[in-house]
């Protein structure tokens, strides 16, 4: 019985829910409708409320009462139990207080998200059980049968360093109180000029134990080498850099920053191959040379009416045949040292060195090597090198009864056969390439082991398949006796392959991007030289649009704007500016300051390219003597206003408070010359009197858009005006007999401003200062004294706390006479 009741009761509760949610549900039967298709019941509208009478029927209600159909929102069907009614209104609607909990939620969250189109959306209303709350919008949901679009990721928050000028601590340098608040800025991670490196006892790896504590009180300056050769890499910079610079256009770009466009016509590979010796075998001259060879430009001088097709194929034989070239002279001395290392008295050297001239496409010094020992048949085989596929066949046959036969051959002439058959492979375990390097073997494969036919691409496919170790070349220098470099690599350390490799890549595959390629410990053993990734990077990106770096933003062109417009649009790569910037830091550490200036112009931000430039000179300001700056201003067409900024800068740091002065005053800034003029010029001038002085340095900013002009100068223009003018008025009013009424109302003006003048003093100078305090005292005592001649009665009470004791006495003393003055006009008045 006690179940019954309560179930008894809880259908009343349910009914007494289901009154209070009619009128919602008539609000909402267009959202009932658009949710029969959300898969949430299987249950459909019509077999849950059904539709409205006519007005004029009678309906039974709730209570069991007929009424008019108007009175009553709907009415369940005689065959739908109330229980399960209400199951299901729970199942589909939201209850009022979850509404209201989300209309809450809806005005505490703004929404920063775009709406789903409602095209795409159906209508129901949401419960957090199903996670709704989740969603574009806590109402409307799109269909399960639509991918719902992810939101786009935000970019992590950037965090830029503030200005000394704009920091909440500037001018709290004095606060010893507070050792953070004045030294805090001090204590940053940072590197000094020209790339000093500031620290406390000594520098250790993480792996190492140090010799001396961190808490030593010695500080060390210590400079960082980049490069493994100071000399070496300085004037390959220079040269490298000349060369650039003369064939580089710089002109202000939109935002009138100067910025560094190199012409492409003129700066390319062959250029900079043109700048070394034709008899130079460096690392760098090489490099050059085979980017020559695979990416100038070919001058093939064909005919419109050659076919594409036959125009592309002639191409790749020029580019074969380039890169042929280039191999054969760069192997040239490696096949010269083998040759030095045979003996002349064994009868095998003869062979082995005819072999070792082949790997080196020295065909015709190989023949030669072979006659002059007797093997002439070896002699007229070695000749046709590289020939057809019959003369390959015939070569293959003959290695093959070798080895069916097992006849007694002499491994070398073996691998001659072989290497002219185009085989790899000698059998038992034994290959052609074996001891050789990977340019050598590269140059096999492109001279025997494939056919003429065959493109750098081909070949270069077949080659890497070889896994072989395509070590830097600097390996073997590092392993000899003649090292001399500060940076040294371990041999068993894992490093990238060498520059040359990554460039022969980079050219034959075309999925490769200038960020692979380009690694520093590719080129040189310092981790920190960057100078020929640069340049490379330069020639490459910017000159002829080969390859470019992984990260280039890809730009989005409008209607208004298409890329016929402007072919040279292109988004921005944050690894160029990273590595402008790398090799600018190198090369200012160096001491090249022109140099690296000319490389900071080739950033590609004009905001970034400006502060990391004016950045550079205020580091660099000790050696901006007169020829610096000429070439500053004169060949990199930098803002005088730049170089006289970071002049400035290095004078404040001297205590060269006029000639910053002055150098901010020709660069255009205002603010800090005002500052200057204030702070440490204007209480000189004031102590020694000089009124006209203290004009002349103010005067500049009398009109312009100063800083706190109102308040600081313009009150010490004011006091300089009021101490020259005022006794001049004061002599004219005692000589005239009939005052002059201009002057008369000039001096009473004067006199006035006294006042306001004096309770403005304060705010102008620092008191702690003595200097300032001195300068405050005399500003007082002076504008007492002019005014205690003229108006005494003017400055009824002196409230100000630097006016010195003799000041304030001699006012009184006035303010007593003119009282004494007035008492007696004022006797004869009246008798």
């Amino acid at each position: 019985m006690e179940r019954e009741d309560e179930d008894e009761d809880n259908d009343e509760d349910e009914g007494s829910e289901y009154e209070d949610d009619e009128e919602e549900e008539e609000e909402d039967e267009s959202d009932s409708d658009a949710s029969d298709h959300s898969g949430s019941s299987s249950m459909r509208s019509h077999e849950l409320v059904v539709k409205k009478p006519a007005r004029n029927a009678l309906v039974p209600g709730d209570d069991g009462e007929y009424a008019f159909a108007h009175e009553v929102g709907t009415y369940l069907p005689s065959r739908v139990d109330s229980r399960k009614v209400e199951v299901m209104r729970a199942s589909l609607f939201e209850t009022e207080r979850e509404r209201a909990a989300l209309r809450a939620a809806d005005e505490q969250v703004p929404r920063t998200f775009p709406r789903l189109s409602p095209q795409s959306l159906n209508r129901k209303h949401s419960r957090d059980s199903e996670g709704d709350g989740l969603h574009a919008d806590p109402r409307e949901r799109a269909s399960f049968a639509h991918d719902v679009a992810l939101v786009p990721q935000r970019p992590s928050r950037k965090y830029a360093r503030v200005a000394s000028s704009a920091s909440a601590v500037a001018g709290s340098e004095g606060s010893f109180a507070d050792a953070g608040l004045a030294m805090g800025r001090s204590f940053r991670v940072g590197w000094g000029p020209g790339g000093t490196l500031v620290h406390l006892g000594s520098l250790c790896a993480p792996s190492s134990q140090p010799s001396q504590s961190a808490n030593s009180s010695v500080i060390t300056l210590a400079k960082v080498p980049m490069t493994s050769s100071s000399e070496h890499s300085q004037l390959l910079s220079e040269t490298l850099l000349s060369h650039h610079l003369s064939h580089t256009t710089v002109a202000p770009d939109d935002d009138d920053v100067p910025f560094a466009n190199p012409r492409k016509s003129e700066l390319k590979f062959s250029t900079f191959a043109s700048l070394f010796a034709a008899t130079d075998r460096t690392y760098e001259a090489t490099l050059f040379r085979l980017g020559q060879a695979l990416f100038d430009s070919l001058e093939e001088r064909l005919g419109s009416s050659v076919p594409e097709v036959m125009c592309f194929r002639i191409a790749n034989l020029h580019r074969k045949a380039a890169l042929s070239s280039w191999l054969q002279e760069a192997v040239s001395p490696t096949v010269s040292a083998s040759l030095a290392e045979g003996s002349p008295t064994d009868p095998k050297t003869s062979i082995v060195n005819a072999f070792t001239l082949l790997t080196g496409n020295q065909v015709e010094e190989a023949c030669e090597e072979a006659m002059n020992a007797g093997f002439f048949n070896l002699a007229t085989l070695i000749s046709q090198a590289g020939g057809d596929d019959a003369f390959r066949a015939d070569l293959q046959q003959q290695l093959q009864i070798w080895r069916e036969q097992s006849i007694p051959v002499d491994v070398a002439v073996k691998r001659i056969y072989a290497l002219l058959a185009g085989n790899e492979a000698l059998g038992d375990g034994l290959d052609v390439t074996d001891g050789l390097d990977w340019k050598r073997v590269l140059g096999l494969h492109l001279w025997y082991f494939h056919p003429a036919g065959d493109s750098v691409t081909d070949v270069f496919r077949e080659f890497r398949t070889l896994n072989l170790q395509h070590t830097p070349h600097y390996i073997e220098d590092i392993d000899s006796a003649a090292w001399t470099g500060v940076w040294s690599v371990r041999r068993d350390a894992p490093l990238p392959p060498d520059g040359m490799y990554q460039l022969i890549q980079l050219y034959a595959d075309p999925a490769v991007s200038l960020s692979q390629a380009l690694e520093p410990l590719s080129f040189s053993p310092s981790p920190l030289d960057v100078g020929l990734l640069w340049h490379l990077y330069i020639i490459m990106s910017r000159c002829l649009r080969q390859r470019d770096l992984a990260d280039r933003e890809e730009v989005q062109f409008t209607s208004e704007y298409s890329l016929e417009d402007d072919a040279e649009i292109e988004g921005h790569s944050p690894s160029a500016d990273l590595l402008t910037s790398s090799y600018a830091h190198q090369l200012e550490g160096e001491g090249m300051v022109q140099e690296a200036a000319f490389v900071l112009l080739h950033v590609e931000g004009s905001a970034g390219r400006e502060r990391a430039i004016r950045d550079l000179l205020v580091r660099s300001a000790p050696l901006l003597d007169e020829w610096m700056q000429r070439g500053l201003i004169g060949s990199l067409r930098l803002p005088h206003a730049w170089v006289d900024e970071a002049r400035a800068t290095y004078a404040l740091y001297n205590d060269d408070m006029f000639g910053a002065y002055e150098l901010y005053l020709s660069a255009g800034h205002r603010d800090p010359a005002h500052d200057i003029a204030v702070r440490h010029l204007a209480p000189d001038a004031i102590l020694r009197r000089d009124y006209a002085l203290l004009t002349e340095l103010l005067e500049p900013f009398v009109g312009k858009p100063v800083e706190s002009w109102q308040v600081r100068g313009k009150i010490l223009m004011d006091y300089a005006h009021i101490m020259q003018r005022l006794p001049q008025l004061a002599a004219h009013h005692a000589r005239d007999a009939v005052p002059d009424a201009v002057e008369a109302l000039e001096l009473e003006d004067l006199c006035r401003s006294v006042p306001k003048l004096l309770g403005l003093l304060p705010d102008v100078f620092r008191a702690r200062e003595p200097r300032h305090r001195a300068a405050l005292a005399e500003i007082t005592a002076g504008l007492l004294g002019v005014v205690d001649r003229v108006r005494p009665a003017t400055l009824a009470q002196v409230q100000s706390r630097f006016v010195e004791d003799g000041a304030r006495l001699g006012h009184a003393r006035s303010m007593a006479h003119d009282r004494f003055k007035r008492s007696l006009a004022t006797v004869e008045i009246e008798s």
